[in-house]
């Protein structure tokens, strides 16, 4: 066995002697063995709860700098927050950067091929459970084997019984609920699953129409055959040409966000990440624009696990304020209730040389995703935040946008004809 890449705590023994036998392995340390490291030696020097959670925030952006520049940049900033805490400041640069940011810093752990794992609570769970079975410190060969191969064989038993009683549940109707039902069933993304519909033609005969997915046993009555089309405003269906469905696990908005400026799915974390240096960047600043909900913004975006409690959702509308700012994007975010478009707030429209405008929408009271809109669709309502701390230099994302927000006004809905629509599954 010649492992690639080697994940462990800083036993400084083990680590050698992975260094000793595999000599040509990449050694990477175990974040959640840091993290709580860090805790132990510089909790009771940082004492307030909102510095210390504006500290472990800030950590997180730095070890998950995707390049040398960010990484550089954010160390700078957590000196600056660390300046009454210089304590805490020589334990991290001695204890831990100086020596090892090569083996837990983003930009140098994934040059190398490491499938996402960071830390080694995997090998921790099954050592937990081994001991479990065990029951003694002191155990003979025969029977450390012998508890391995029990549980080996329970896995075993409780995944063949998984298998048995899916043969007795049937379904009829291969669509979307029934996908979903797989979903919470599994608690695991499909990772190569897609699907593509196409929205039917309502010139052509209902022979003649493409379904992919859909319950077959209905034939369409409108153009909304799908139920993700049944939650974005009707006002909107002729300009969308693309829409795609993320996991719901809590991470849904930032997931879409990510997909809108082209990172793809599995980058929310980076974009939790980015939106919570621009809020630490300019605390200040947000703190007069957002008032009292500022707390509450900072501990949603306080947050790198994969599913999210409700109090780690992203806060709308204020992360949308956020996320205009921090790259440079109009974000249309719609909904039934009302639709909202955020302008950058500092930097106006001649800034950038492109414009691009990205869009989420709300749907099924709780989820959230990604709809690429076309053409000169109607420009939903300017954010409340814009319009009331926005510099002066910003006027002309108004002016130049005017027109498309008045049609926004004057639109109702109604049955337009809606084009072909490729909307694909979370994968």
């Amino acid at each position: 066995m010649y492992p690639r890449v080697i994940v462990t705590d800083r036993e400084l023994a083990l680590m050698n002697a992975c260094q000793q036998v595999f000599p040509d392995a990449t050694r990477l340390l175990c974040r959640w063995h840091i993290t709580e490291n860090i805790k132990k030696h510089c909790r009771q020097s940082i004492k307030l709860q909102h510095e210390w959670d504006s500290f472990r925030a800030m950590w997180t952006v730095l070890v998950e700098s995707p390049t040398w520049i960010l990484y550089t940049e954010n160390y700078r900033k957590l000196q600056s927050m660390l300046s009454e805490y210089p304590g805490v400041l020589k334990y991290l640069d001695q204890v831990w950067l100086s020596k090892y940011k090569e083996m837990l810093v983003l930009v140098w752990i994934d040059r190398h091929l490491n499938f996402g794992e960071r830390t080694t609570n995997r090998v921790d769970s099954q050592h937990a459970k081994l001991k479990k079975y065990l029951c003694a410190k002191n155990s003979s060969l025969d029977k450390f084997v012998g508890c391995i191969d029990h549980i080996v064989k329970s896995k075993l038993t409780s995944i063949y019984a998984s298998f048995e009683k899916s043969r007795i549940v049937f379904k009829h109707r291969h669509n979307l609920p029934c996908f979903r039902l797989l979903w919470e069933l599994n608690k695991e993304p499909a990772r190569h699953s897609s699907y593509v519909i196409k929205i039917p033609d309502l010139n052509k005969e209902p022979s003649e129409q493409v379904l992919d997915f859909i319950d077959l046993n209905q034939m369409p009555e409108s153009c909304d055959t799908h139920p993700l089309m049944k939650e974005i405003p009707d006002m909107f269906h002729p300009y969308i040409t693309h829409a795609q469905d993320v996991r719901g696990d809590g991470n849904c908005r930032f997931r879409a966000i990510s997909i809108c400026l082209g990172y793809g799915k599995d980058q929310w974390l980076y974009v939790r990440h980015q939106l919570l240096d621009e809020l630490l960047s300019s605390y200040d600043v947000y703190a007069r624009v957002f008032t009292d909900g500022i707390d509450e913004l900072r501990n949603s975006l306080c947050f790198s696990q994969s599913s999210a409690p409700a109090e780690h959702w992203m806060v709308k509308p204020m992360t949308g304020v956020l996320i205009a700012n921090r790259f440079g994007v109009i974000l249309n975010y719609l909904t039934k209730r009302g639709d909202i478009t955020f302008f950058p707030l500092w930097r106006g429209s001649g800034h950038f040389q492109y414009h691009h405008a990205i869009t989420i929408a709300h749907v099924y009271d709780n989820h959230n995703v990604m709809v690429q809109l076309e053409g000169d669709y109607p420009m939903p309502t300017i954010s409340a935040y814009w319009i009331r701390h926005r510099a002066p230099s910003t006027a002309g994302w108004q002016t130049m946008y005017m027109s498309r927000m008045k049609f926004y006004r004057q639109l109702k809905p109604c049955n337009l004809k809606t084009p072909v629509i490729t909307i694909e599954d979370y994968c």
